[in-house]
């Protein structure tokens, strides 16, 4: 499974530990690559990831669900006699119910949480728009994803107490981590570099990038002229494409992200947005890069 980004690299970590007790089988939207050196097995299921698609089916329930409602993975849930099934979103809950084991949500973040902040914080004003009618049929759908499922995984003490006052009847939090033993360990760069990591189709992650570039390097410059940003990571959307300058470079995805973070005096992460814990954080200072 290919570890780009802080979802797959949770249900990787998940699905490493999990496949000490048992048979494991990790089934994701999309190819399957045709070999993986890990103790699971790894499905592919074929899916249509049309946006045009998914806004004609999005006009009473959240834009996302539309996009990931994936017939072939309900069929996959419902005739494989699990003992368990883990949905890695709450998109997954009602699929994951078809197969008539119990259901575990790992939720990495609070969708709604996510969407409340970014139909305040977004600076177009039909955008904040959007995100709150996002926000409102996202509300429903994740408290019923979280009120059906026989246990519920947090990544954090926050979100853990949220998902408790919807009624999940047992929480646990599994913080997020790096396996170390995985990333190279290096001092800091003399450079004066700075870097962000993300996916940039995330919303978030473009804010994040534009306020870096716009708002935050200008006043590091003031002090350190000669300091530049790196935007590091998949989906550079026409908004962060249009930021690359001499002293910004938007390289898109990388194969290693550590390298990059070699290079950086610093990793910066502007979100306004988000709940859950920040991976690349984690990453970050496994790397020894502050």
């Amino acid at each position: 499974m290919p570890a780009h980004g802080g979802y797959r690299l949770r249900v990787r970590h998940l699905a490493r530990l999990l496949a000490r007790a048992g048979d494991v089988t990790v089934a994701a939207l999309g190819d399957a690559p045709e070999s993986h050196d890990e103790p699971f097995d790894l499905v592919g299921v074929p899916h249509d990831f049309s946006r045009r698609r998914a806004l004609r089916r999005s006009w009473r329930r959240p834009y996302l669900a539309a996009l990931l409602d994936s017939p072939g993975l309900a069929r996959l849930a419902a005739g494989g006699g699990w003992d368990l099934v883990v949905a890695s979103s709450p998109f997954f809950v009602d699929l994951a119910l078809g197969s008539g084991a119990p259901v575990v949500l790992d939720a990495h973040n609070v969708e709604t949480d996510i969407m409340a902040t970014l139909a305040r914080t977004d600076e177009r004003r039909l955008h904040r728009a959007r995100w709150r009618w996002e926000a409102a049929k996202m509300a429903p759908v994740e408290r019923a994803a979280v009120a059906s499922s026989a246990a519920v995984l947090a990544t954090s003490d926050a979100d853990a107490a949220v998902f408790g006052r919807w009624g999940s009847a047992r929480v646990e939090v599994v913080p997020n981590g790096v396996d170390t033993t995985a990333v190279a360990h290096a001092p800091p760069s003399a450079r004066h570099a700075l870097v962000y990591v993300g996916q940039y189709g995330y919303r978030p992650n473009e804010s994040a990038a534009r306020e870096l570039v716009t708002q935050i390097l200008p006043l590091v410059q003031a002090a350190v002229p000669d300091t530049t940003v790196e935007l590091v990571g998949r989906n550079p959307t026409d908004a962060v494409r249009a930021l690359a300058a001499a002293d910004v470079a938007v390289p898109g995805p990388v194969d290693d992200v550590v390298p990059c973070l070699h290079q950086a005096r610093a990793l910066v992460v502007p979100l306004r947005a988000g709940s859950g814990t920040r991976l690349k954080i984690l990453e970050a200072m496994a790397a020894g890069t502050p």
